[in-house]
C-alpha cells in the first residue's frame, strides 16, 4: 500500500477538502457513513486503503485531518454530507482565528496549535503500512491556509523527510477586495512551498472565475461550483494513487519524472469536461474532444499566457472505458500540432495514464497537469502586486505587530523573483549547454 494522509487547512482548504471526500466516497462506492455499498469491489476497493482506513467490516474512515484556527469555520465540515465519516479527534482547531494574517498563523496562534496537529498526524502515520506521503489542500490567500501551512510543511519535512509532500494550492485573485493582505500571505507562503514542497498543483481564483464566466450554463455560478471543480481536479490527479490503470505512477514518480529541477515543481492543472455541481445528468464526450480541450488556454486553472511559455513536462489522467491506442494517437497529434510549445531538452516529456473506472456521472473524463514555464506569469503577477504595496509600506502593521521584520518580506519576494528567473531560463533550449535535445512523443508506458 501507499497511504496518503490528507491535511485540509483553513476555511478554503476545508471547503474544498470536504467536497473532495464526497467525490471519493462516490467513486469508491461508500455511503455517507463510510460503509461500502458499491457494485464494483474489484476496482473500488483494491487501493482504497491508500486514502481510507478500514475500521471494521467494510466501513472506512478517511485518512484526513481537518485544521483551522477558527472554530466556527469547521462547522461547514461537521454539517457536510460525509461528516459522520471523519474521526472526531481528527478535527484540530483554535478559537481566535487569524484576521487573514499570515504572521498570526505562522508565529503566534498557529504555534500554539502545531503540536496538537502533529500528534494527530503521528497517530495517522502509525496507522499506515507504508506511508507514501502527505497532501495538503489550502489557499495561500488566507492567514491560516498560508501561515499555518508553511509552519506545518517545515515540521513535516523535518519529521518525514523521505515522504512525498504535495499541495493543492488556491491562489488569490487580484480583484478580491481583501487582496492587499492576501498578496502578502501568498508571497510569504510561496517561499515555503518552494523549499519544502515536492509538487504544487495551482488553482488560480482569477482563472477559475474567467473559466466559469466563459461557459454560458455556468455564468451564474456559486462558490460551491468553484470548489466542486477544484475538488474534481484533485480527484483526477489522485486517481493514480486510488485505482488500477493500464500504466502505473504515483506522487513520488510524478515528482521524479515531471519536475526537472527541485524548485520548479509547480503544475498548471486542467480538467475536462467542466460541469456545475448541480448538474446531475450523465455526460458523454469523446477522447479527442476532451484531450483537445485541455490545451485550450481558457480551460487552464491558472491565468497564464501559454503562447509565451514552453511545456517542460505534461501528464494526462484519462478515466473511462477508452482505447489506449486512441489516447496515444490523439496525444501525438496534439503534440505534433503544438511542437513549438514543448521544450526539446526534456526527453519523453508527455505521458498518459488510463483508468477504466470513470469519474462521477462521466463516461470519459481527463485531467492534465502541465509543468510549464508560462507559470512565471502568475508568479510575476504576485511579485508585482507585492512590490506595489511593499514600496508604500501598505498593510505592514498587522504583520510587524506579530513580530515580523521587513527583511522577511524582502527575502520572500527575492525567493519568488529567483523562481521566475529559473522558469525563464528553462524556456531556452539547452542544446547549447551540452544537454542532448530529443524530440519526444506521447507515451503510455509505465514511469
Amino acid at each position: 500500500m501507499k497511504e496518503i494522509i490528507s491535511l485540509q487547512i483553513g476555511k478554503c482548504g476545508n471547503n474544498i477538502g470536504t467536497q473532495f471526500w464526497e467525490l471519493l466516497c462516490y467513486e469508491h462506492g461508500l455511503n455517507p457513513a463510510g460503509i461500502y455499498r458499491g457494485a464494483c469491489a474489484e476496482f473500488q476497493l483494491q487501493f482504497i486503503s491508500n486514502y481510507f482506513r478500514e475500521i471494521r467490516g467494510m466501513r472506512y474512515v478517511p485518512r484526513a485531518i481537518m485544521i483551522d484556527l477558527d472554530r466556527e469555520a469547521m462547522e461547514s465540515v461537521k454539517s457536510s454530507v460525509c461528516a459522520s465519516m471523519f474521526r472526531d479527534d481528527n478535527f484540530v482547531y483554535g478559537t481566535n482565528g487569524t484576521g487573514n494574517n499570515w504572521a498570526k498563523a505562522h508565529l503566534t496562534e498557529g504555534v500554539q496549535l502545531k503540536e496538537s496537529i502533529l500528534e494527530v498526524t503521528r497517530r495517522e502515520a502509525e496507522n499506515t503500512d507504508c506511508l507514501h506521503g502527505f497532501q495538503i489542500i489550502h489557499s495561500i490567500g488566507g492567514g491560516t491556509g498560508s501561515g499555518l501551512t508553511a509552519l506545518l510543511m517545515n515540521s513535516l519535512k523535518d519529521e518525514y523527510s523521505s515522504r512525498n509532500l504535495s499541495t493543492f494550492t488556491v491562489v488569490p485573485s487580484p480583484d478580491d477586495p481583501k487582496s492587499g493582505m492576501e498578496i502578502y500571505n501568498a508571497v510569504l507562503a510561496m517561499s515555503h512551498l518552494v523549499i519544502h514542497g515536492d509538487a504544487t498543483y495551482f488553482a488560480d481564483n482569477q482563472a477559475l472565475h474567467r473559466l466559469f464566466t466563459g461557459i454560458p450554463k455556468m455564468a451564474h455560478y456559486e462558490l460551491t461550483d468553484l470548489n466542486h471543480v477544484i475538488s474534481s481536479a484533485i480527484s483526477g490527479i489522485t486517481t493514480c494513487m486510488r485505482f488500477r490503470g493500464h500504466c502505473s505512477t504515483d506522487f513520488r514518480k510524478i515528482t521524479l519524472n515531471y519536475v526537472p529541477f527541485p524548485r520548479m515543481h509547480f503544475f498548471v492543472p486542467a480538467l475536462a469536461p467542466i460541469v456545475p455541481r448541480s448538474d446531475m445528468r450523465p455526460k458523454t464526450n469523446s477522447v479527442a474532444e476532451l484531450l483537445h480541450s485541455l490545451f485550450v488556454p481558457k480551460k487552464l486553472f491558472v491565468e497564464c499566457d501559454m503562447s509565451n511559455g514552453k511545456i517542460l513536462t505534461v501528464a494526462f489522467f484519462v478515466r473511462g472505458n477508452v482505447c489506449m491506442k486512441d489516447v496515444i494517437n490523439k496525444l501525438e497529434e496534439i503534440q505534433d500540432k503544438n511542437s513549438s510549445k514543448f521544450v526539446e531538452w526534456v526527453p519523453d516529456n508527455a505521458k498518459a495514464f488510463v483508468y477504466e473506472l470513470p469519474a462521477s456521472l462521466m463516461s470519459v473524463s481527463a485531467t492534465m497537469i502541465s509543468n510549464t514555464t508560462a507559470i512565471q506569469h502568475l508568479l510575476k503577477r504576485l511579485k508585482d502586486q507585492f512590490y506595489s504595496m511593499f514600496r508604500r509600506k501598505a498593510f505592514l502593521t498587522p504583520y510587524t505587530s506579530e513580530g515580523m521584520e521587513e527583511m522577511e518580506f524582502e527575502e520572500a519576494a527575492s525567493s519568488l523573483t529567483d523562481l521566475v528567473d529559473e522558469y525563464k531560463a528553462s524556456q531556452v533550449s539547452r542544446t547549447d549547454t551540452g544537454t542532448p535535445s530529443r524530440k519526444s512523443k506521447a507515451s503510455l508506458k509505465e514511469d
